[in-house]
């Protein structure tokens, strides 16, 4: 995308937005939330949101088959599904649906708990080449060791 800009005080606050939302929904540490979003702002602002309430989320690729987006819902186990106007809501979502354009709900009005180093940051499906996609979670811990191992090796 190339349409928009935002300054860092307008992304904190969307985010902050955005997660008191997804907090007042039930995310937190221990929690899924997936997010089906074109690549937009909304998305980064979303994507930051969900980390700020700890929970980690599954991305949800709105151009993928309806029937496979419906399967990693349900196996990830996401409790919301984040997303935006116009885009499809999967066959049988059990998950509450928040639109990232909107303030509906009501916002959690305590301290955002944030993750820890164990906490999943996200989960992605394997391509499924083998049968099935797998959906893998990465931790917060794994991705500051490859970070890490990168800024040593390269």
């Amino acid at each position: 995308f190339s349409t928009g800009t935002l300054t860092f005080a307008e992304l904190d606050r969307a985010a902050d937005r955005i997660a008191r939302r997804l907090a007042g929904a039930g995310a937190g540490p221990g929690s899924l939330v997936a997010v089906s979003a074109e690549r937009s702002l909304d998305l980064v602002a979303g994507l930051l949101g969900v980390l700020r309430t700890g929970a980690g989320y599954t991305p949800l690729d709105p151009e993928y088959p309806a029937e496979r987006l419906a399967f990693m819902l349900a196996d990830s186990g996401a409790g919301i599904l984040l997303t935006q106007r116009g885009l499809p809501v999967p066959e049988g979502c059990e998950a509450r649906v928040l639109l990232l354009e909107e303030d509906e709900g009501e916002p959690y009005e305590g301290e955002l708990t944030g993750p820890s180093a164990d906490d999943i940051a996200y989960m992605i499906y394997t391509s499924g080449s083998t049968g099935r996609p797998k959906g893998v979670p990465n931790t917060h811990r794994s991705i500051v060791n490859r970070l890490l191992w990168m800024a040593r090796t390269y």
